[in-house]
């Protein structure tokens, strides 16, 4: 049976974790959100075997982790951690990082092959001081795949990364995530990472599971705490239709439609996730002149939800959903209503 069967509870002075029943299934990403004392990266510790006072049972497959007295130890468990910091020893080069753990791995794997993947084949031989601290969440990735997991881990590995740094990384992470039969939790407080990463969404509160949802039904309604601080956005799948479309753009094609998604160049062919914030969207009643702006996309209001400030509408592309957040004002002027049919326009360098 592929799931990850969990019952735990972990009582330390001033937080308790107790989750009395979480079945996850072992395939893609799931991500594990919430504020900061939520209890994400204590789960994943449990997890990890590196909480041996947690109790309870917790059943990976076929194998038992963790079942009353009998307990797993964390080198038993086939898991690959990856922590923000990275974790690396700094008194040896790259190489020998790697090589600490493919020694202590069950089966062998090349080395220089993995470093090629994770893009630091060329810093084999660099000390760890004189990395970048992209360059050694790279490293510290290599490693843990290089230790033949069969479930990866990954506590925040963005969060201690600056802006510039983070956006190099997060790609890199899609496109191992693509590239890897590899189930993965990932633990994050934002949304972003979410948004791009995650196929479902355990949503931790005080130490206890609020909610699991699939990243769909996560984004489909506007009450999600991924929308908590930023606001509402959204996430629509798109292929790359034209990669290099001169100026610095590409073209996707959005899955479900026959519109083209303009966006800054994206590295390489294929599936990608692209995240458009609510309040980047506008609205025309029809197809702009002379505009500056490229994304302009047919759809369909399906609802339209008003608080104090702003409306917040959910429009249809294809089978897609597509959220705008305008002024009253607008909503207004322009006497929107369910079930029109209008334009959404979206700035391309807006988009990631």
């Amino acid at each position: 049976m592929n799931q990850l069967s969990i019952q735990t509870k972990l009582v330390r002075d001033n937080f308790t974790l107790e989750i009395p029943e979480l079945t996850l299934p072992t395939t893609g990403v799931t991500a594990l959100f919430g504020r900061s004392g939520s209890g994400k990266s204590t789960l994943l510790r449990v997890l990890a075997g590196l909480e041996n006072k947690a109790v309870g049972r917790i059943q990976f497959n076929d194998q038992v982790w963790q079942d009353g007295k009998e307990f797993m130890p964390a080198q038993a468990r086939g898991v690959g951690v990856v922590f923000q910091d990275g974790a690396l020893f700094p008194h040896m080069t790259v190489r020998q990082n790697l090589q600490f753990a493919l020694a202590r791995a069950p089966r062998s794997q090349d080395l220089v092959e993995v470093a090629r993947r994770c893009r630091i084949d060329h810093k084999l031989g660099a000390p760890v001081p004189t990395l970048s601290g992209g360059e050694k969440q790279r490293v510290a990735i290599a490693r843990a795949l290089l230790s033949s997991p069969e479930l990866l881990l990954l506590d925040e590995p963005l969060s201690a990364l600056d802006t510039a740094t983070k956006k190099e990384i997060l790609p890199f992470l899609e496109e191992l995530k693509d590239s890897l039969n590899l189930p993965m939790i990932y633990v994050t407080h934002a949304p972003a990472e979410v948004e791009r990463l995650a196929d479902r969404v355990v949503f931790l509160q005080q130490g206890r599971v609020d909610k699991v949802e699939t990243l769909a039904e996560a984004l489909s309604r506007a009450d999600s705490p991924l929308f908590a601080d930023e606001g509402a956005s959204s996430v629509l799948l798109a292929q790359v239709e034209t990669l290099q479309a001169g100026d610095g753009l590409s073209c996707l094609c959005p899955s479900g439609s026959q519109c083209q998604l303009w966006l800054p160049e994206v590295a390489h062919a294929g599936n990608y996730r692209v995240r458009i914030m609510a309040k980047d969207v506008g609205l025309s009643l029809s197809p702009p002149q002379d505009s500056s702006l490229l994304n302009v996309l047919k759809v369909t209001i399906e609802r339209i939800e008003v608080n104090e400030q702003s409306a917040l509408l959910t429009l249809r592309l294809g089978g897609q959903t597509l959220f705008a957040q305008i002024s009253l004002r607008s909503l207004r002027q322009l006497r929107l209503s369910a079930g029109m049919q209008v334009y959404a326009l979206i700035k391309a360098m807006a988009l990631v």
